[in-house]
């Protein structure tokens, strides 16, 4: 019975369990047909306002179509509405002019135009069936400038959509409009374009799609104003014969209301919703399938569609055939009530007897002998419970044998018990005795002082007297496990200690790897047992040793060494006893061994201990020298500790203490980063407000561990403040420096001018030829001048731009040869002191003129080329050439008496430079210097 209710509730679970997932899964398929069905109806109800924009917008770039001409627009408008279905089509500029055509608030088809000699005044115009205007029906006053259609469009620079509206005088239709600005080729405003298309047309569309009179689709813009409904009830509501826009949760019908509310406590916000979305929920007291989904356009629309369905109406086949289900259960049920207790009477009578003989037999009674017969004639008999029965009978004829044999064996086990007790008295005797050996070796300080030798030596000893073994024996192992060295091997006999013995793995690998998943080896004959046999030639029979007993001896859960008795003479039984007495030992030795490495690690804590401690109080006593803000400081800017500088006003300990700004905390916070991460000193520098007076501060952050930095932070006011003043210093002189170098100038062209003005008086050639020179001297070494007090450079001329403006003054001073001979100029950039500039200066100004005035004579042409570079040594190289007649071969330059020459010679001398003349073709002089340092003349 209970299993036909299992299976029957089972059964109903499934069928419900499946007709939910199908209800599920086709309310899924219904819905998702539902949506793409309402996006198609939204793509192409909403096409035509955009294609009226689109071509209307081509016409007028084509020159089809004339927006000056308003009459022509409003025909063309009105054509366009009866074609495409829309309610309205308007055009407006900004120039105040407007025309609209199609259906009016009354239903009436007409033109509307404002023009520019009436701004802001519609004019609605009747309209034939040919499009011709009539007669003005009405006028009305409209500014089309702060209507959205027009300036959003404009604002946004792109056609958009507007926001859903009532229609003017119409109580019952909602519309959107469909912005579109118009740009000339300079991307000036032509004006706007816009068509209105009614929507109340949507929730009648919506209706053919329920497939049940309680299902609801509805359409809803994200700030949960009701767009479109399947519900027969209007989406909008009328207030004082005004129709308003009505949210879905103020919807008249239940079902829309419901849903809109439960999507806005359970998504919170619909402009969360970017996809698909499916809900199982009550509403209304019913199961339904809610379907959310987003639809939108690249012209600002962004809508949701909502479909609902009631569960019960998916699921009212399953319920149907649940029905049944549920019936024929019940009629088997009661039918398999009666066939039930009758099958159990026939089951449980032979049990029952088998049952009572048991009980006999359990009190004694061992005569005991099972029927086999059935309940009824007609029944036949169950083999099983025969097999049992016939068991039954068998094991009662043995138990009474088992019951004679069991008295003798109770004599011979008694016996046994006898001798076992004698033996167990001889174990307890030896455990006393090894308890007492342990107890005695625990309390010898010799294991815990750290002598590891005379541990392992006072461990062997007591072995080898409690268990009488002649040798015992500690071996540790390697680092590398490669061997076992004896620390320590006692012989009984002769009471001596020896060391160093050695045995290497790679010898005796049987012995070793008997080692691994053992605690204790026990080998009670060597010369059978395996695992010694490759110590048996070279170790165990030359020493007469023919049982072994090892404990291995763990240390951090590792392998460390061994403890090994050795016994010779009859080979010997190891018991259990002395078995655990010498994995006991082996812990002891382990423990010795720890102790003496703790005592040597406290040793050496002990030194480190004192070496930091002497180097913490000299660190110390480094840092607090320091006049300066040091600080320990967390990852997060936390400061762990600090020594306080010198100047106590860096630190502010008042409680009112106002934390760092979030743009200097931000900072502090990135040099912390950036020093633990990279490991690399960071310094920078920052400007602060204490006490109403601005400091400066220098940080320098170095990392201190992983989470943790070490700051020393010293206050730069008054460096910072002296940095100013030399800043205003050095501003102030290089300003003085530029206006000497400017006085110097005017002087040098004052003193020029005078021997000019003194020339003139001059009728001697010679000596006017003189005053020219020196006059040319004077202006060369005022050209330097000039340049320094224009130049950028402080106490540098740029000496390229030199030269070029001193080829320019000596072309325009020997004006003869200005058409004949050609200057060729290379030079690089360079900067050059005055200690330079002006003895180079001088020299070129001599070369040049001597070039001019005597190489190229009879007005022979000729060119002069001057070169000047840095070579690959940093010398300085300065070329002049010319092509003239060169110097006379009766001319020796390096001993001439000319001013001329006198001066280049000591001018290069001057310079500490090497000077080298080739007149083989004209005359070329290559002077070889390195720039002069300055001199201190105070």
């Amino acid at each position: 019975m209970l299993q036909i209710s299992t299976v029957m509730l089972l059964l109903i679970f499934v069928t419900v369990w499946n007709g939910h997932r199908t209800s599920y899964n086709l309310a899924r398929n219904l819905h998702k047909e539902i949506i793409n069905n309402v996006t198609n109806l939204l793509e192409n109800y909403l096409r035509q306002p955009l294609l009226i924009n689109q071509m209307n917008h081509n016409a007028v770039k084509l020159g089809l179509l004339d927006l000056s001409d308003l009459e022509t627009t409003g025909r063309l408008f009105l054509q366009q509405s009866q074609i495409f279905d829309v309610s309205y089509i308007n055009f407006a500029n900004e120039d105040g002019e407007f025309v609209g055509a199609g259906i009016t608030a009354k239903n009436y088809i007409s033109i509307d135009i404002t023009n520019r000699s009436h701004p802001q005044i519609v004019y609605e115009y009747a309209v034939d069936s040919e499009g011709n205007l009539g007669n003005v029906r009405r006028t009305y006053a409209y500014n089309y400038k702060t209507e959205h259609w027009y300036t959003q469009p404009i604002k946004a620079g792109k056609a958009i959509w507007s926001d859903i509206y009532l229609c003017d005088g119409i109580t019952n239709a909602l519309a959107i409009s469909a912005s579109y600005p118009i740009y000339d080729d300079n991307q000036k405003l032509l004006g706007v374009l816009g068509v209105d298309q009614g929507i109340s047309d949507l929730s009648n569309f919506l209706q053919k799609l329920k497939i049940s009179q309680s299902e609801v689709v509805m359409i809803m813009e994200r700030s949960g104003m009701l767009v479109a409904s399947s519900s027969k009830l209007p989406s909008f509501e009328v207030v004082n014969g005004k129709a308003k826009r009505l949210a879905a949760v103020n919807s008249p019908d239940p079902l829309t209301q419901a849903t809109a509310q439960y999507l806005q406590q359970e998504l919170e916000n619909l402009q969360k919703i970017e996809s698909e979305q499916h809900f199982h929920t009550k509403l209304l007291g019913k199961q339904y399938f809610v379907h959310v989904s987003s639809w939108g356009d690249n012209l600002g629309l962004d809508w949701v569609v909502v479909v609902a369905t009631p569960e019960s109406y998916l699921m009212a086949g399953v319920y149907a055939r649940l029905k049944i289900i549920i019936l024929v259960s019940f009629i088997a049920f009661i039918l398999a009530i009666p066939l039930a207790i009758k099958i159990a009477r026939w089951l449980t009578t032979p049990i029952l007897s088998v049952h009572q003989a048991s009980l006999s037999v359990a009190y004694g009674n061992l005569d005991q002998k099972v029927p086999l017969k059935s309940l009824a004639p007609w029944l036949p008999n169950i083999r099983e419970l025969d097999e049992l029965a016939i068991a039954f009978n068998l094991m009662a004829a043995q138990l009474t044998t088992a019951f004679e044999a069991w008295v003798v064996m109770n004599q011979s086990l008694e016996k046994q018990v006898d001798e076992r007790t004698e033996q167990l008295q001889r174990s307890r005797r030896q455990l006393i005795a090894h308890n007492q050996s342990l107890i005695e070796l625990s309390k010898n300080k010799v294991l815990t002082q750290g002598d590891f030798l005379a541990a392992c030596q006072k461990i062997n000893e007591v072995v080898s007297q409690t268990l009488e073994v002649k040798q015992v024996g500690i071996w540790l192992l390697d680092d590398a496990h490669t061997l076992i060295q004896c620390v320590d091997f006692y012989r009984l006999t002769t009471d001596e200690h020896t060391q160093q013995i050695e045995l290497l793995a790679a010898d005796y690998p049987s012995y070793f790897q008997a080692w691994k998943n053992n605690r204790v080896l026990v080998i009670d004959n060597v010369h059978s047992d395996p695992r010694v046999k490759d110590l048996l030639q070279e170790y165990l029979i030359p020493l007469g040793i023919t049982s072994m007993l090892d404990a291995l001896i763990y240390s951090g859960g590792k392998v460390i060494g061994v403890i090994r008795l050795e016994h010779i003479g009859t080979p010997r039984t190891w018991t259990l006893e002395e078995q655990n007495f010498i994995a006991t030992l082996a812990d002891f030795v382990a423990l010795a061994l720890e102790a003496s490495e703790r005592v040597e690690a406290e040793r050496a804590h002990q030194l480190a201990q004192k070496a930091l401690q002497q180097s913490e109080t000299r660190n110390r006593a480094m840092l607090e020298a320091i006049p300066d803000l040091i600080m320990r400081v967390q990852r997060d800017g936390t400061c762990l500790d600090f020594i306080p500088p010198e100047n106590i006003d860096m630190v502010d300990f008042t409680s009112n203490d106002e934390p760092l700004p979030i743009n200097l905390l931000e900072q502090e916070l990135y040099y912390i980063n950036q020093a633990i991460l990279t490991g690399k000193l960071q310094v920078y520098e920052r400007q602060i407000l204490r006490d109403g007076e601005v400091r400066y501060e220098e940080l320098r952050i170095v990392g201190n561990g992983e989470e943790e930095v070490l700051m020393i932070v010293r206050d730069i006011t008054e460096r910072k403040q002296a940095e100013e003043q030399i800043k205003q210093s050095l501003a102030e002189k290089e300003i003085l420096l530029k206006e000497i170098h400017h006085r110097v100038k005017n002087n040098l062209n004052i003193i020029s001018n005078l021997l000019d003005l003194q020339s003139y008086s001059i009728t001697d050639d010679i000596s006017l030829h003189l005053f020219n020179d020196a006059k040319k001297r004077i202006q060369t070494m005022g050209l330097i001048h000039e340049q320094l007090y224009k130049g950028n450079h402080f106490g540098k001329v740029d000496f390229g731009e030199y030269i070029k403006q001193l080829v320019n003054n000596i072309f325009f001073y020997c004006q003869s040869n200005h058409n004949r001979v050609n200057p060729i100029i290379k030079v690089e950039p360079i900067l050059l002191n005055l200690e330079t500039a002006v003895p180079c200066g001088l020299l070129i100004n001599e070369l040049l003129m001597n070039a001019f005035k005597h190489g190229f004579p009879d007005l022979r042409l000729g060119e002069v080329r001057i070169v000047m570079f840095k070579d690959i040594n940093e010398k300085f190289v300065l070329e002049v050439c010319d092509n003239g007649i060169g110097i006379p071969s009766t001319v020796n330059w390096e001993t001439s008496n000319s001013l001329g020459l006198k001066l280049v010679r000591i001018l290069a001398k001057q310079l500490n430079g090497t000077i080298t003349v080739d007149t083989s073709e004209g005359t070329s002089i290559s002077l070889i210097f390195s720039e002069l340092k300055y001199k201190q003349r105070f």
